[in-house]
């Protein structure tokens, strides 16, 4: 099986069964390698999402946002007691609950292990028709993942996957993708072919009102990247409601709240709704939202391991600079 290696609380039974999941049109899938801005990513489609409307009840109010977007690869997500395979009732409960039914993950599966669209027209007979749902894909610079992701599995407990050495040793496995969740050059190519629209692709803003259903239809990937979160944040949270919610564009006032809410500053403030849950911790002090620093790597990168990733950044991936720009076709 693709991917990997994984966390100790992924089986490959559930690994199978993610693959194997029935999806819908209208499911949504944040999807990064680790450290990208995932769980930023959560906060902005679970506040789209489950903003009060008019003419439908009001959702219950969530204390942790895996409540609206649980991460999709994990045992205690599933229900392995009979073939095949299904959401644990809880995880379907509180899709009901706080996102009106839709359903919605966090994952960081590559391409080859996401689940596609079946066919439930009368007659489809649940058939895959090979589609993907709505996925936001959110990129990162490598560097700044490896560094971050290194401070995140040396708080981890041990026994739930975390990591014991030092920096040097992480870089040598990371970069090998010999760690949880494998390769971030890997992760990228594995999204190379996806049917992609990437944020502030002119393409995507010159579109007359009739062609727009089609364009969101052929394009099920939304490409967002870190960097341009930290710039745009309002354009950012502009494009993905555009693209998880497209039936209600989202009013200025909405746009103000959500934009205030998704700040840096505003998640450290409620760091309860967004500390992983689904792990043990063994530094109290470590904080899951950081600083949120573009470029972090430079204070902890040799310039060895800095050489080391701009020559596997152009072999695996055809350029020097997309490691730092993130600007060519793989996330296009």
């Amino acid at each position: 099986m693709s991917g990997g290696p994984w966390l100790p609380i992924t089986s490959a039974r559930t690994l199978r069964a993610c693959a194997e999941f029935p999806a819908r049109a209208d499911d949504v899938f944040v999807c990064s390698y680790p450290k990208s801005g995932t769980t930023w990513c959560q906060n902005l489609v679970a506040r789209i999402l489950t903003r009060s409307r008019g003419d439908e009840p009001t959702t219950d109010t969530w204390s942790h946002v895996s409540q609206v977007s649980p991460f999709f690869e994990i045992d205690p997500h599933w229900d392995h007691g009979a073939e095949p395979s299904s959401l644990a009732a809880h995880v379907i409960e509180n899709h009901r609950r706080f996102a009106r039914g839709r359903r919605v993950f966090n994952t960081h599966l590559p391409l080859t292990l996401m689940p596609r669209v079946r066919d439930e027209t009368p007659g489809g007979k649940g058939k895959n028709t090979g589609r993907l749902p709505k996925i936001v894909y959110v990129a990162r610079d490598g560097r700044d993942c490896a560094v971050s992701f290194w401070r995140h599995l040396k708080s981890q407990s041990v026994e739930d996957g975390g990591w014991q050495g030092g920096w040097d040793a992480f870089f040598d496995a990371w970069i090998e993708g010999s760690i949880a969740f494998g390769s971030w050059f890997d992760h990228l190519l594995s999204w190379r072919d996806a049917p992609a629209a990437r944020f502030g692709a002119p393409e995507a803003f010159s579109l007359k009102k009739e062609e727009e259903k089609k364009y969101v239809r052929d394009h099920p990937v939304l490409a967002v990247r870190y960097e341009d979160m930290k710039t745009d944040l309002r354009g950012v949270a502009r494009a993905v409601a555009a693209h998880v919610d497209p039936s209600r564009p989202l009013c200025e006032h909405e746009l103000d709240e959500i934009v205030r809410a998704c700040t840096f500053e505003a998640m450290k403030e409620d760091i309860e709704k967004y500390q992983p849950i689904s792990v043990r911790w063994t530094d109290e002090t470590f904080s899951f939202v950081n600083r949120g620093v573009v470029g972090s790597f430079e204070d902890v990168f040799s310039d060895e391991q800095k050489t080391r990733f701009e020559e596997k950044a152009k072999a695996k991936l055809g350029t020097e600079t997309f490691g730092k720009h993130c600007q060519s076709r793989e996330c296009s």
